[in-house]
């Protein structure tokens, strides 16, 4: 078992990630009140108001707090 947990120490210092889920690569533990933390996905997309369409999507590492204002900025750009 110390193996396996000094594999998953070297893939995450490799890497550079801050986390690694050993069941699903994509997944990643996200804060979602205060000290409660889930493990999944979390989504950021914005649509147009006008046509109804996706306009941008991130599927980020940041909770949701952090998340508004860089997909905000995002759209903005490619509206111009």
């Amino acid at each position: 078992m110390k193996e396996r947990y000094q594999d998953i120490q070297k893939e995450l210092d490799e890497s550079g990630q801050q986390q690694i889920s050993t069941t699903d690569p994509d997944a990643r533990a996200v804060v979602l009140h205060r000290n409660i933390v889930n493990v999944g996905y979390n989504i950021q997309a914005v649509s147009d108001e006008k046509h109804k369409s996706m306009v941008a999507y991130d599927t980020g590492q940041v909770n949701d707090t952090h998340a508004l204002a860089r997909m905000a900025m995002e759209t903005k750009e490619q509206a111009e």
